[in-house]
């Protein structure tokens, strides 16, 4: 069976509530396994937001935390809110991401897991340059016996620039905000890494019918805060791919080679 990692900024945007609800419905109908969820930012209430994602769509699974400095700084628009809505706001000491990763990974078959990265790739970086222990090789080797693909909500490519709530728009939120992390990754990523762009998900607007439905489901409350609506789809298009692969819904390009500039703007050269 297919072994699930999902690595999220979630309250950066709404469509990661989504995508974390979506991944427990994959895992209910016998999909995958969802190993864990990892949290790339340093919201305090990330994981209590996830827990009543769980609560309502499956049952919970563990939750690591990033534990670096200020990353973000700027609190999120609406975990806390969700979390204290679904009473799952107490906070608890929880896993490192890292090590709860490497962990997660050493008790899975070789080549068995997709990494799915929602958010900053600071998490997936670290792990590829984590040192060996208890559990395994150093990062890369542990990856490349355990991974058979990483797959990434992050990029732009097919245009130099489009318009996007009024704005001109020219470097994808995740790399663009940790570009360092996003250039490190991909230079030492064993395995094969499948991107999931800006410009595929950014017409496909969904669950905005969640939003009358936000006093019973924190993923209608977390669409409720955000943005009152339907919002575009980037991260439940990602996870959808990494669950069903390539077929009536997704094809992939050729291979290539993905490089990322200073100012986060992408490149893909076939």
């Amino acid at each position: 069976m297919l072994n699930l990692m999902v690595d999220t900024d979630i309250g950066n945007d709404c469509d990661d509530a989504a995508a974390a609800a979506l991944a427990y419905m994959y895992e209910g109908a016998g999909l995958c396994k969802l190993l864990c969820f990892t949290v790339n930012t340093s919201d305090r209430y990330a994981p209590g937001c996830l827990d009543a994602i769980a609560d309502k769509y499956g049952s919970r699974t563990q939750i690591g935390v990033y534990k670096g400095e200020g990353f973000p700084e700027k609190p999120s628009s609406y975990c806390r809110k969700v979390a204290e809505r679904f009473g799952t706001a107490v906070l608890h000491e929880r896993p490192e991401a890292v090590a709860l990763m490497r962990r997660s990974l050493s008790g899975c078959a070789d080549g068995s897991v997709k990494i799915v990265c929602i958010g900053q790739l600071n998490n997936l970086r670290a792990l590829l340059q984590s040192e060996a222990d208890e559990y395994g090789a150093q990062g890369v080797v542990l990856v490349r016996e355990k991974v058979c693909e990483v797959v990434i909500m992050g990029g732009m490519f097919g245009a130099e620039c489009v318009d996007f709530d009024g704005k001109a728009y020219v470097a994808e939120y995740n790399i663009a905000t940790s570009v360092q992390d996003s250039i490190l990754a991909l230079q030492l990523c064993p395995v094969p890494v499948t991107f999931s762009d800006f410009l595929l998900g950014k017409d496909v607007l969904t669950l905005g019918s969640l939003v009358c439905r936000a006093q019973q489901d924190p993923v209608g409350y977390a669409y409720q805060l955000f943005c009152g609506g339907d919002r575009p789809s980037w991260d439940v298009l990602t996870v959808m791919y990494a669950v069903l692969g390539e077929g009536r819904l997704f094809r992939k390009s050729a291979r290539g080679t993905v490089t990322v500039s200073s100012d986060g703007r992408t490149r893909f050269t076939p």
